[in-house]
Formats: structure tokens, C-alpha cells, sequence
């Protein structure tokens, strides 16, 4: 299950000095008894470059939850979508390890995403805001990138979103608080600050099912893979209607969005325009088969790695990495054959991320 992301505690990464000059107006909305959703999510819009030291944040068109937007106002600031891995189809694919490693396959070169800091909004105008951060000049501390990709070689999406914080004096749950899913632009967090006394009153704050999305199961009957691939291209429109593809979806993580993967509960092509051969399908060289990109979980393999032919072999699809690594997928005999698992964040590595989507496995034509 991939979970969202909670947020309880505000001037986590700025001295004393700085959350005075961040901190809004505390206890601002006062005492309140609450359940269900909090949060305004306001999305980034594409190619958006946010240097360090910007005073301007731009905004996508997609605002999703509750809460106005006004000066004075808390948010978080979150890279959602980050990561650059290495991209070769062998063992090497993911952070670059040698093959003999026990994690080779998995992993990331380098990762942007879950760097966040919390903004004081000072003037609001339709498609922009201006905020005061803990940077140079009263900017961000942090640069933040939106970035689809374009060529098939290209490194995977890059996503910021902005959320709104709503600040009490004392809280009191009513029921449980959520969030709304990540949907690929916004969500899947939840961001409080509480000033004085939060009282759960035998409730929880569940983010659970809202983080990264899962790959979508496709009935392909073989192409021209190999047992030993770690990524592979995504069938197009024409070739899944023909069950003409091999291996399976890779899920959804900080290093990208696969082509196909499942959006409340449906199959949802993310790259409609990845039917040209050169465009990307969501992750660099094809987002099917086992390597597992960033903590995303690998799709199983359709081929059966112990023989030489293109014998079907169902294996299960790799899960998504969140504090710890996924667990590799296996075969109908227990046998590794399926999908590596997304890599975890090590102890040391302070990111507020949202658990990898896991990968997809094989499914045969009727």
C-alpha cells in the first residue's frame, strides 16, 4: 500500500529567528473540532524553475481541498518528483551499482524530491503568489523544478506543489483527518500546525492508499524483450489492443510516472503521445520490466529468466519502497523472477516523501 505523507510539525529547517519571520499568524483559525480533509493543494505548472531566492511562485491551473488562499497564510513548499537515475538495461539500471550488489537494479543517481520548507504568502494574484521564505533575501531556501519529459531518453517527471497549512490554537479530531490521493499533480499530504494542544480524541490522521500510484496490469502475449531486461518501452494504443508488448508496468515514484498505471482503480494511459517511438513513455528507455526506478517497484518480467525462449513464466510485480525497500516479486514456483523492489531512504537522508507505487505483474491474454 503506498502512503501519502503527514506533516505535524512546522520550522522543522529554520533557526528561531526565521520562524518568527515565517509563522503567519498562530492560532489564526483558532479552536476547532474537525474531521476529514484540511489542506488546499495548489499545483505547479509545467516547465515551472524556481531558483533559490525566489519571491514569485507561479501556479498551475489544478487546486484541489479547502482553505482560501490569503496573505498571511502558511504553506509548504514540497518537490513531489525528483530523481535522476542511471539509465542502462542491465543491473547497472537505477543507482548504478554493479550487478553482483545485492540492490543493483534500483535506486537513484541523485534525488531532488522531498526537499520542502515552509513559505509566509504575502500577496496573492491569480495565477501567482508572492511568499517570504528562510532564504537569501527573504526568497526559498530550495530550487524546485516541474518538468514533463520529452525524448525517450529523458530522466522522468520533475513535480512541486504548494500546501496550504491551517493554523490552530487547539485541535480536537471529530473523526479522522485524510488527504485527497496524489493524482499526479497534487495531494497526498497532510500539513497541520497546531499551536498549542492537539487532541486525537481516539482518531488517527490516515494517509494510507494516497501516496504514489500503482502500475496498471496489461494482457500482452510477447515482443522482441529479453529475460534479462530491466526496462523495456510501453506498448502503444494499437499494440496493447493487439496484446503485442513484454514484461510488465514499473509503479510510480520520485523518479517518474509510467506510461500506464492504475488511477482510482482504473487504467489510465499517463502518455498518449508516447505511440511516436522517440517520445518518452514516462521513465528513460521505457517504463516496463523489472528495474526498479527510484523507490518505484520494478514490473515483473514475462519471460521465464531460466530458459532461452520466450516461455511465459507469471511472476508478481516489485512493491514500493518508503523508509524501507520493497519486496521483490516472485514467481508461481517462490522463485525471484518478478519485479525488484523500490529502494527505501536511508536513516540519514531527511526527504519528506510519498511511498512508491509498485509494479505491475504479468498478465497473459486470455
Amino acid at each position: 500500500m503506498s502512503r501519502g505523507l503527514l506533516i505535524l510539525t512546522l520550522w522543522l529547517l529554520v533557526s528561531a529567528a526565521q520562524a518568527a519571520a515565517l509563522c503567519g499568524f498562530p492560532g489564526r483559525d483558532g479552536d476547532q473540532q474537525v474531521s476529514g480533509l484540511l489542506n488546499r493543494w495548489l499545483s505547479s505548472p509545467d516547465e515551472s524553475v524556481l531558483p533559490p531566492g525566489s519571491r514569485w511562485l507561479p501556479l498551475g491551473t489544478e487546486q484541489r481541498g479547502h482553505g482560501e488562499v490569503l496573505p498571511g497564510s502558511v504553506a509548504l513548499l514540497i518537490q513531489m518528483q525528483g530523481a535522476d537515475i542511471y539509465l542502462d538495461n542491465t543491473g547497472r539500471y537505477g543507482a548504478g551499482q554493479d550487478s553482483e550488489q545485492e540492490d543493483a537494479g534500483r535506486g537513484w543517481l541523485h534525488l531532488q524530491a522531498g526537499q520542502f520548507e515552509f513559505v509566509r504568502i504575502e500577496e496573492v494574484q491569480p495565477r501567482r503568489l508572492r511568499v517570504r521564505g528562510a532564504g537569501d533575501n527573504g526568497g526559498i531556501r530550495y530550487g524546485y523544478l516541474s518538468r514533463e519529459p520529452s525524448k525517450s531518453s529523458d530522466q522522468g517527471r520533475h513535480r512541486w506543489q504548494l500546501v496550504l497549512v491551517p493554523q490552530y490554537e487547539n485541535l480536537t479530531l471529530t473523526g479522522d483527518i485524510e488527504t485527497l490521493p496524489w493524482d499526479g499533480a497534487t495531494g497526498g499530504v497532510v500539513a497541520l500546525d497546531v499551536r498549542r494542544r492537539l487532541n486525537l480524541n481516539g482518531h488517527r490522521i490516515n494517509v494510507a492508499a494516497s501516496g504514489f500510484r500503482g502500475a496498471a496490469a496489461l494482457p500482452l502475449a510477447g515482443a522482441v524483450g529479453a529475460a534479462s531486461d530491466y526496462y523495456y518501452r510501453a506498448p502503444g494504443i494499437a499494440e496493447l489492443a493487439a496484446a503485442y508488448g513484454d514484461h510488465a508496468s514499473k509503479g510510480e515514484g520520485l523518479a517518474g510516472t509510467p506510461r500506464w498505471l492504475i488511477d482510482r482503480d482504473r487504467r489510465r494511459d499517463t502518455r498518449p503521445d508516447a505511440d511516436a517511438l522517440m517520445v518518452s513513455d514516462g521513465y528513460p528507455g521505457g517504463s516496463m520490466a523489472r528495474g526498479a526506478p527510484a523507490n518505484a517497484g520494478g514490473g515483473a518480467n514475462s519471460l521465464d529468466g531460466s530458459l532461452n525462449d520466450h516461455s511465459a513464466r507469471p511472476a508478481g510485480g516489485g512493491g514500493g519502497g518508503g523508509g524501507a525497500p520493497g519486496s521483490s516479486g516472485m514467481d508461481g514456483e517462490k522463485r525471484p523472477q518478478g519485479g525488484l523492489g523500490g529502494a527505501g531512504l536511508a536513516a540519514d537522508q531527511f526527504r519528506a516523501v510519498l511511498g512508491g507505487g509498485g509494479g505491475a505483474g504479468t498478465l497473459r491474454p486470455p
